[in-house]
């Protein structure tokens, strides 16, 4: 007999709206005596015709929201992403408990974050739970039509925005500037975040300092 480790809990879709060209909000009520920390992410089942496809996502709202968020970038041949593109209010989704550590502590001052395009969504749901700490955030995507507009949560938090079809890097000059003290958390693709763990470590920030979660797009 196969255990099922996880425990499921049926939502249904309340909305759906493009943050940008190639990243869908979906949004659904929260289940009853759900619980999360910003950070965290859960795994989710969608329906489809052969089987049902699980991805993870982190959460993009705060654990006090009461409606859930997820930010799913799409992949031109992802079962996931695709189907999230095509799904309407209504449409029903499956998700577990929260699992991860990538989590701050309450009494965290100041925290610098390295969100790799669809990454920023656990430092949202920070910056939504924690309106005390103070955020400085490197916001990296390809082009400017890739990133999700901020300026509504950015409140007294600094947010970098790199681009890189606008010829914009993360350099180690730039990680110079930043407080070496902070907290430093990596968000992103594999690629992403070794890249700016080499960077932080060419910049004598210590190991201990530095959390990071990379995730594959699918």
């Amino acid at each position: 007999m196969i255990i099922d480790p996880y425990t499921w809990r049926k939502v249904s879709v309340t909305s759906k709206s493009f943050v940008t060209k190639y990243i869908v909000s979906i949004k659904f009520d929260r289940p009853t005596d759900y619980r999360f920390k910003p950070g965290q992410y859960c795994i989710v089942r969608i329906p489809n015709q052969i089987s049902r496809t699980v991805r993870q996502y982190s959460f993009a709202s705060g654990p006090n929201d009461d409606e859930m968020e997820l930010l799913i970038q799409r992949e031109p041949n992802g079962v996931a992403s695709n189907w999230f593109y095509e799904c309407h209010q209504g449409d029903k989704i499956e998700i577990t408990q929260a699992f991860g550590n990538f989590t701050i502590g309450e009494n965290t001052e100041h925290l610098t974050c390295f969100a790799g395009k669809v990454g920023i969504a656990p430092f949202i749901s920070m910056m939504r739970y924690y309106p005390h700490i103070r955020f400085s955030i490197v916001y990296a995507t390809s082009s400017r039509e890739e990133m999700i507009d901020l300026s509504s949560i950015k409140g007294k938090n600094d947010i970098y925005s790199v681009t890189t079809s606008d010829g914009k890097r993360v350099t180690e000059d730039f990680i110079k500037t930043l407080s070496k003290t902070s907290t430093y958390m990596l968000c992103g693709s594999k690629h992403f975040t070794d890249s700016i763990s080499d960077l932080l470590t060419g910049c004598d920030i210590k190991q201990e300092q530095v959390l990071l979660e990379s995730f594959t797009l699918q």
